[in-house]
C-alpha cells in the first residue's frame, strides 16, 4: 500500500499535496498536525513505511486520509 522506502512523514506530506495543499510548508505543517493527532512520535514519523508494524501502518492510513481531505 505504501512505498516501503519512504518515511511516514513523506507519505503524509504527499497525501496533503494530493488533497490540494500545494504549498510545501503548509503540507508539512498539516502532516505534523495530523500525525500528532493520531499518535505518531518522532521515531515513528521518521521510520520507513516498510519498517512499521501493522498498527502503525493503520495510523499512517488514518493520517493520510486526514491530510488529504483537509
Amino acid at each position: 500500500l505504501f512505498p516501503a522506502d519512504q518515511t511516514a512523514t513523506h507519505i503524509v506530506v504527499a497525501a496533503a499535496h494530493s488533497g490540494g495543499t500545494h504549498d510545501d510548508h503548509k503540507a508539512e505543517l498539516l502532516a505534523d498536525m495530523v500525525m500528532a493527532r493520531v499518535g505518531f512520535d518522532e521515531v515513528h514519523a521518521n521510520a520507513r513505511a516498510g519498517a512499521l508494524s501493522g498498527g502503525w501502518r493503520k495510523r499512517l492510513s488514518i493520517a493520510c486520509a486526514l491530510a488529504s481531505c483537509h
